[in-house]
């Protein structure tokens, strides 16, 4: 909070001098756990005058902070903090959206760590293909029982006819 209120009487020059720590203030405090500090951090960009400061140095911020914004992919626990987040990053990738689109394919480029939620994903329709496949297996060995019919799940199987 301390923080937020100097900020506001900090001029451009002055901020310059700053930058180093702030950068290392903000990427140590995004990277918390607690959700008090995070939240602290993203107010700064609810500031017109902190974030016109923010703007004109993005292309040194942005790669410092993107990573720890975007958490690997993975969502905080408090939604309140992805709501908040999602606007920081709105702003920076409309600060300078050439630095901000480097940055993120350095994080997230070809060969680089993909996001949780797309590693969720191919697991899981892994796991759906591992299923389907034992399905199959399953349908064929059945179908070389002779004597059995291969549709055995069929409603009319199930009631031998439909004959009542």
């Amino acid at each position: 909070y301390e923080v937020s209120q100097v900020l506001k009487f900090v001029d451009a020059p002055g901020f310059q001098q700053i930058l180093p720590f702030m950068q290392r203030h903000i990427s140590r405090l995004l990277s918390s756990h607690n959700s008090q500090p995070i939240q602290s951090v993203l107010q700064y960009w609810k500031d017109d005058h902190i974030a016109k400061l923010f703007d004109a140095h993005s292309a040194t911020l942005i790669p410092v902070i993107l990573p720890s914004l975007l958490r690997g992919g993975e969502p905080f626990w408090n939604p309140t903090v992805n709501r908040m987040t999602s606007l920081v990053l709105e702003k920076l990738e409309a600060s300078n959206p050439e630095v901000f689109r480097r940055a993120a394919e350095d994080i997230w480029g070809p060969g680089k760590q993909r996001p949780a939620y797309l590693r969720a994903r191919a697991e899981q329709a892994a796991a759906e293909a591992a299923a389907r496949a034992e399905q199959e297996a399953a349908a064929s060995e059945a179908a070389k029982i002779p004597g059995r019919p291969q549709d055995v799940s069929s409603l009319k199987f199930c009631l031998g006819g439909w004959k009542p």
